[in-house]
């Protein structure tokens, strides 16, 4: 293995142990999670419209419903 991809490899295992990453990562983590969350709760994969204005209506509505189900947890 070349002496710079050895290098370069090393550097990414030791990535996760530095705070930067662990506050980029924990930013990162908080996003999946919403979605995640998102789809479960309300399936936002799919949408039942056709049109963008409505589309976004239902995006609205989804994630009204999302912030009263937080709300209530």
């Amino acid at each position: 293995m070349p002496r710079e991809r050895h290098e370069a490899l090393e550097a990414v295992r030791q990535a996760p142990e530095t705070d930067e990453w662990k506050e980029r990562y924990a930013v990162r983590a908080g996003v999946e999670g919403t979605i995640s969350q998102a789809v479960r709760i309300t399936g936002l994969r799919r949408t039942r419209y056709r049109n963008l204005p409505t589309t976004r209506l239902g995006h609205i509505f989804a994630t009204t419903a999302l912030d009263i189900v937080r709300i209530d947890r």
